[in-house]
């Protein structure tokens, strides 16, 4: 375990004067604290998020200090990224790409340039091996995957989702994570219904299913939408098509104009490739 988790920890704690033992009510007892801060032991996720948020830090907040703070500039690049791609702005993608080059952010640059084109094999590569030897994933990392899987060979595809989901699991809990992890899911799985990849897109279809919430009304549109395309290329045309309508049209009944537009370039791809 990196031992900047629990010094970073600590270092939180003790800023805003709490002591070991006001964590116990949240089942985190003084000696298990006292070990994660001196990287003698772990702590879940989960129990790490809830004692941060009983000293109102979030996650993300608690990243940033883990990493000196420049996954706070990631996460503003990634919003401009996801921003420009849902608008089809491939012109900011490119300036996005060579700004991150020049400031020598060359997965970023990869993640925007991922979204406007094509990435080489080394490419692709480079960023698999990189998130292979992750210890724990963080924002930035799932991120990474969400905007860059598309262009991922199926080989590739199913040795990360793997690891993935091994890693990330316990992120399910914490909603922007969870929105992060869905859609790096239904991305992946997108990508390996336009390849006919069935069995693992059914595979990853059913593993998303068990995680979907109820008051996640985004990643369910979401869902229903890749189910359409799954039951389009290999159940029955018909039944696919109208479900993906659906999913089109939830996304205007709900104001999310710009997932529309996205999607329905989505859905227009897919046909024209699959029709």
């Amino acid at each position: 375990m990196n031992p900047r988790y629990g010094k970073i920890f600590q270092k939180i704690r003790l800023q805003r004067n709490f002591t070991l033992d006001d964590f116990k009510a949240l089942g985190i007892s003084k000696a298990s604290l006292s070990k994660f801060e001196n990287n003698h032991n772990t702590i879940s996720v989960e129990r790490v998020n809830s004692a941060l948020q009983e000293m109102n830090i979030t996650l993300k907040e608690y990243e940033y200090f883990l990493n000196d703070f420049s996954h706070e500039f990631h996460e503003e690049v990634f919003q401009l990224i996801e921003e420009s791609q849902y608008k089809g702005n491939f012109e900011t993608l490119q300036l996005i790409e060579k700004d991150c080059l020049e400031q020598e952010q060359y997965l970023l640059s990869l993640a925007a340039k991922s979204s406007y084109g094509f990435l080489t094999f080394d490419e692709q590569e480079e960023i698999v091996d990189y998130l292979e030897s992750l210890e724990k994933w963080s924002f930035f990392d799932i991120s990474l995957l969400t905007f860059t899987v598309k262009n991922f060979r199926d080989t590739f595809i199913i040795e990360i989702m793997d690891i993935f989901w091994e890693k990330n699991g316990s992120y399910k809990n914490i909603f922007e994570y969870r929105r992060r992890i869905h859609q790096a899911t239904h991305r992946s799985i997108y990508v390996l219904i336009n390849r006919r990849n069935k069995r693992y897109a059914k595979m990853l279809l059913t593993k998303i299913k068990q995680e979907l919430s109820d008051t996640d009304i985004f990643a369910k549109i979401m869902n229903q939408f890749i189910v359409g395309c799954y039951t389009y290329q290999f159940e029955n045309k018909v039944e696919g098509e109208h479900l993906i309508q659906l999913a089109l049209r939830l996304f205007q009944d709900t104001g999310s104009h710009v997932y529309y537009g996205f999607y329905k370039k989505l859905y227009q791809d897919f046909i024209r490739k699959n029709g």
